[in-house]
């Protein structure tokens, strides 16, 4: 079994650019990751701790699919557990519906995963953060709007008129093919599309922009939300409590 190849596959899914991210979220040395490559070895409880998700089968073996499969009766404990939450006076709390399997990417490389929006997986417990403003929360990845940390929380609010855009502003835009947070600009060349800009303004050595603007086509656009804020976490700390 070829650990190295699990270990680029689960890189790869976590759509981490580099080792040292990788190693960041596994909150271990960056050196560590590059000894387990270099053994063809893992420890494969750090790994499952912090990869919940993947399939402990295919950790061990490689065969078989990458994450697990729900049964119908997680399904049916897990929506049964959200309605006792929704039931008990603790919903006079600032309850954020949290979709941890679903991702927003800084660029436009991988694809979104758009069904996951369906069923939320928890709630985080805001307190008094964002006052009902927020109406979900999900994952962020990629290094191309500096203001947002890789892996953080983006605390979201639907956008249902694209007339209500505030030009400027960060934004999560769903379309068929992507999920991506981008500061929108309005289009002077064209008007059924609307500019997508990343705040990292990196360039290549010959000055071309590493993560470019881009146009975004208003009639595919699916969803669109704009960021309230971010919650992100700091080692030996919890930023947020988050009810299951």
């Amino acid at each position: 079994m070829d650990k190295t190849l699990i270990l680029n596959k689960i890189r790869e899914y976590k759509n981490f650019k580099s080792d040292a991210d990788f190693a960041r979220f596994l909150e271990i040395p960056a050196q560590n990751l590059s000894k387990w490559k270099a053994r063809n070895t893992f420890d494969i409880e750090i790994l499952y701790a912090k990869c919940t998700e993947i399939n402990p089968e295919w950790l061990l073996t490689g065969q078989g699919p990458m994450l697990k499969e729900p049964t119908p009766e997680d399904k049916q404990s897990k929506l049964q557990k959200l309605k006792e939450i929704a039931d008990t006076p603790t919903k006079k709390n600032n309850l954020i519906p949290f979709y941890e399997d679903v991702a927003t990417i800084g660029g436009t490389s991988i694809s979104a995963d758009t069904s996951a929006v369906a069923n939320t997986t928890t709630y985080i417990d805001a307190g008094d953060w964002f006052k009902g403003e927020v109406s979900a929360a999900i994952r962020h990845y990629g290094d191309s709007m500096v203001e947002y940390s890789n892996g953080c929380i983006l605390a979201l609010k639907t956008i249902t008129n694209q007339r209500n855009i505030v030009w400027g502003h960060n934004y999560v835009v769903e379309t068929d093919e992507i999920r991506v947070t981008k500061r929108l600009q309005t289009c002077p060349e064209d008007k059924n599309c609307i500019m997508a800009y990343s705040t990292n303004t990196e360039t290549y050595p010959d000055g071309t922009l590493i993560h470019e603007p881009f146009k975004i086509h208003k009639e595919d656009i699916r969803r669109i939300f704009l960021v309230i804020g971010s919650i992100h976490k700091e080692y030996g700390t919890e930023a947020v409590f988050i009810r299951k």
